[in-house]
């Protein structure tokens, strides 16, 4: 059964770190940090992940819209490749550094016409807060290509000003977008709202756990057939 995004991603430790796969597979004693991909690209069916030029994904079981993955990198830099498994088409390329027992996740959005791709540090910077109080780390992107502001609301609650208004996200909106916000840990509908505050999607019954770290996001499209609007829930590794 495929998993879709709204599945949460194991929380893998750093301990665990080497029970994944990594880029390159002759040395299980080395530095390495932890890769969570999300494909978000309405442009082809699935998309292959590349490191340094080694596949993260099989050519049988790449990875497929609205699905995720993980590996650990080594550390260093690592240049980021991104290709359309029906086109094989380059959708994407960028560098990242790796830093030791760090994790990362990259985000592939947008359309072919208009490509949405950037990579963020996946940090909690408010742990104590969290762990003392009923309360998790949240962050929204906008991960369609679609024109216009759209924004995150929590069941019937005065929507937060850092999840207002949201154009679609980009390496230059990474650094203040990936930042976790503390929310209330229970169980919620979440909706997005475009900027006339019509909602165009809903998902009911989201259960956010106290203390875990949350990526919540809006892709697709309003004119593509099967690749509507649609909330993400991706459930975050972070240290």
């Amino acid at each position: 059964m495929k998993k879709v995004l709204s599945i949460l991603l194991v929380v893998f430790t750093l301990g665990m770190l080497t029970s994944c796969s990594n880029d390159d597979e002759n040395n299980y004693y080395v530095n390495v940090g932890g890769f969570t991909m999300v494909n978000a690209y309405t442009g082809d069916d699935a998309v292959q992940y590349f490191a340094n030029g080694n596949p993260l994904q099989g050519y049988s079981t790449p990875l497929v819209y609205k699905n995720f993955g993980f590996a650990k990198l080594y550390s260093g830099n690592r240049s980021i490749l991104i290709r359309g498994m029906r086109s094989n088409e380059r959708i994407a390329a960028s560098n990242l550094r790796v830093d030791n027992n760090r994790f990362y996740s990259s985000f592939i959005g947008g359309t072919k016409e208009n490509t949405i791709h950037f990579t963020t540090e996946d940090r909690v910077t408010e742990v104590s807060l969290l762990d003392a109080t009923n309360l998790c780390g949240v962050r929204f992107f906008n991960l369609s290509a679609d024109a216009g502001k759209f924004s995150l609301k929590f069941d019937e609650e005065a929507i937060k000003p850092v999840f207002k208004d949201r154009v679609a996200d980009s390496q230059a909106t990474a650094p203040k977008s990936q930042v976790f916000v503390p929310v209330e840990a229970k169980t919620y509908k979440l909706s997005i709202l475009d900027q006339n505050n019509t909602v165009i999607a809903t998902k009911e019954g989201v259960t956010l756990a106290k203390g875990a770290s949350y990526s919540i996001f809006l892709i697709g499209t309003k004119t593509m057939v099967n690749k509507e609007y649609y909330i993400g829930v991706l459930k975050q590794p972070v240290n």
